[in-house]
């Protein structure tokens, strides 16, 4: 299971035990392992509300201090997992910057959510190494003779979604009125735009209102007095939180047709109920072909991954080849997790980097031929928070020939570690236990798009979806368009 940034991009792994069969996709191991992370992480970013919140049971107050053996104690779980944490960054590096947190938080107290940024401070440098590293804050509730969990859960959400481009916070998805999609966010009770925006991930294109709240654990007023900035105009909204069991989100997947250009297309929020999407992405290019068009469109922007399951069956809709090249190689750490996982990691010593054997690995991806729907020219959408197994679908298309891809780079080392783990240090953690090298049409190892489009914010503000726009345009008159990497 690989999981990126923050909320667990769950990367598809293929079969790696002999138990069964190995054309299966994804293992009941990791299917388990896939359900244990969503579960443990949903109790950060769920906030499902059947009761009026009590505010007198929130608190932001200043309590615990930052120390050298704190960090030190972070530092050392993560080393004791993960099989390559210094990829792009030397421990001299992570060193100082440790020195530098420390000398400048000495005696001063921090609530959870200022604690956790300045750990940051040092875990962001690992973090470029390998995105799928968070550390994130427990939400934080006053003492007394109350279930935590019980009012953690309680908490109301922003109402509404958001794009993070270069700080600007711009809304994605509005679930209240006035609020409406490209109002810019400036401040929200009092508070700016970019004391949300430092709290979270710059790589994070797409980000709930939920997740920059409970972050940032800034605001958690009844009522929310929002400046926006709507195409150039500032004004001032009033609007009440919502509960998390009247939001419904976007739909995880949608398909249809773009008639004005002669393209289909379909959205895949993220890979879950992947036996849904591979129907719903079946009848969309059914529908494309037998209106004669040629082009389609499969947009994974901001999908963070999700599950493997029954990926090769959507694979195979998109080529007719027998087979996709995939993995080259697998590496884990042994560690006491790690060797409940894997029986032969047991003649070898904790700490010890050893490399899967090739019988544990899929190193390509049985397709199956009466799955297959035809020529089309495919496009698949891309940007930075496009993580895990979403990540691997869009190295998969390009490195197989099937399609282009189209927006922004990969998150740095997107496809380079996973098979996550949760670890608690004074605050919350995710961290990678397996280090993967897929094959990539890059010597880098990155994933670069065919089609560079990069995200501008003022677009935002301006139309829905400048990125499928000009991606439109491009399908319509390629050779007008300057868009080719």
């Amino acid at each position: 299971m690989k999981v990126s940034s923050y909320f667990q991009r769950i990367h598809f792994i293929f079969e790696q035990t002999k138990r069964y069969n190995p054309k299966e996709v994804l293992t009941l191991r990791h299917i388990v392992m896939m359900m244990v992370s969503f579960v443990s992480v949903s109790i950060f970013i769920s906030c499902n509300i059947t009761n009026k919140v009590n505010y007198e049971y929130i608190s932001n107050t200043k309590s615990d201090t930052l120390t050298l053996d704190k960090i030190n104690e972070i530092i050392t779980a993560i080393e004791e997992v993960h099989p390559n944490i210094y990829a792009d960054v030397g421990k001299n590096s992570i060193d100082s910057a440790i020195n530098a947190v420390v000398i400048r938080n000495e005696g001063v107290l921090l609530n959870n959510a200022d604690f956790t940024l300045e750990v940051r401070s040092v875990l962001d440098l690992l973090h470029y190494a390998d995105p799928h590293l968070v550390y994130y804050p427990n939400i934080q509730l006053r003492p007394g003779d109350y279930n935590p969990r019980k009012y953690a859960k309680r908490i109301p959400r922003f109402p509404f979604d958001l794009f993070n481009i270069n700080d600007s916070l711009i809304i994605k998805t509005s679930y209240a009125e006035p609020l409406q999609k490209g109002d810019q966010i400036l401040e929200i009770n009092g508070h700016k735009a970019e004391d949300f925006a430092k709290y979270t991930y710059s790589e994070w294109r797409s980000v709930g209102g939920n997740i920059i709240q409970m972050q940032s654990q800034l605001v958690y007023d009844e009522l929310f007095n929002i400046k926006i900035n709507r195409k150039g105009k500032e004004q001032e909204v009033i609007v009440k939180p919502i509960p998390y069991a009247k939001w419904t989100g976007e739909r995880l997947y949608q398909s249809k047709l773009i008639h004005e250009y002669k393209t289909g297309y379909t959205k895949i929020l993220k890979f879950s109920s992947n036996t849904t999407i591979l129907k719903n992405l079946k009848k969309g290019i059914v529908a494309a072909k037998e209106n004669g068009y040629e082009n389609y469109i499969i947009d994974i922007r901001g999908n963070p991954g999700g599950t493997g399951y029954k990926l090769e069956k959507i694979l195979s809709l998109l080529s007719p080849k027998d087979s996709l090249l995939y993995m080259e190689s697998q590496i884990v750490k042994v560690s006491p997790r790690s060797v409940n996982d894997y029986d032969f990691l047991k003649n070898h010593k904790i700490g010890e980097l050893v490399q899967l054997p090739d019988s544990l690995i899929i190193k390509h991806i049985p397709l199956q031929e009466d799955l297959y729907q035809g020529d089309m020219n495919y496009f698949v959408l891309i940007d930075k928070s496009t993580g895990s197994t979403a990540a691997s679908f869009a190295n998969i298309i390009q490195n197989n020939n099937i399609g282009l891809l189209v927006g922004e780079p990969l998150a740095h080392n997107a496809l380079m570690f996973g098979d996550v783990t949760k670890v608690s240090k004074y605050q919350n953690m995710i961290v990678s236990t397996m280090q993967y090298n897929e094959y990539t049409r890059s010597k880098d190892r990155q994933v670069y798009p065919d089609i560079y489009i990069p995200y501008v914010a003022k677009e935002f503000i301006q139309e829905h979806d400048p990125i499928l726009r000009k991606t439109l345009e491009y399908i319509q008159h390629p050779k007008e368009n300057n868009l080719m990497k």
